[in-house]
């Protein structure tokens, strides 16, 4: 079997874990939530207004100031919303997932024994190294 199959098989794999179906059903839930869906149109207006006054040469402080307290009710509104909270919780949840995935494939094709790379202490991993004290 060549990389590439193994590859096609594990990411069909990841579309039938218990993870990714969560996933998935919480951002259906988010899509067909017609008041969250309302308050992000509204958040997303807003954000093209505040866009629009600051790219004005003679931009209205004041306007400004009014403009970033409605977007952050308008984001709080969001981020409180059950089905956005579920959303974020199972979409960290399957990043997990897919980050231990990359990290094992990473390590493995740097020399390390597949089979004995850790994956535990990935809870936090974000991807990038670079902001990471190390995995090892």
């Amino acid at each position: 079997m060549d990389i590439l199959t193994l590859a096609r098989e594990i990411g069909a794999a990841i579309q039938i874990s218990d993870e990714y179906i969560t996933y998935r059903m919480h951002e259906q839930a988010v899509e067909c939530d017609s008041e969250l869906q309302e308050v992000i149109k509204k958040f997303n207006l807003k954000k093209a207004e505040i866009g629009d006054e600051i790219s004005k040469t003679d931009s209205d402080k004041e306007k400004l100031d009014k403009l970033n307290t409605e977007i952050s009710e308008l984001y709080k509104t969001i981020m409180n919303n059950e089905n956005m909270k579920k959303l974020n919780v199972s979409k960290q949840e399957f990043d997990g997932i897919l980050n231990k995935v990359s990290h094992i494939i990473t390590e493995s094709a740097r020399g390390a024994d597949p089979y004995k790379i850790e994956t535990d202490d990935l809870a936090g991993c974000v991807g990038n190294c670079e902001t990471c004290e190390g995995c090892h």
